[in-house]
């Protein structure tokens, strides 16, 4: 099943969202572990937290500056090898 973590190759998903785009929009990511154990239909599939662009507001998501997005990124990973996180 794809769903809820990074893809390569063919996609057999009906909905997806592509990652890999020529404006960077998702120039950073990383699977959040929503919705994954077990997988509840209807209850979504994914938590978007984007590269913000001043042209375009965000629809359902968060979106961050570069650096408040990798400082997000770096305070999540020393949170987890830590171990100091909620669950």
């Amino acid at each position: 099943m794809q769903y809820n973590q990074w893809v390569h190759g063919a996609v057999v998903a009906r909905s997806f969202e592509r990652m890999k785009r020529p404006d960077n929009l998702y120039q950073y990511g990383t699977v959040i572990g929503y919705n994954m154990h077990p997988v509840m239909p209807g209850a979504g599939s994914a938590i978007f937290m984007h590269v913000w662009r001043k042209s375009i507001a965000p629809s359902g998501c968060v979106a961050l500056n570069p650096k408040k997005l990798t400082q997000n990124f770096t305070l999540a990973r020393t949170a987890v090898s830590t171990g100091n996180y909620l669950e």
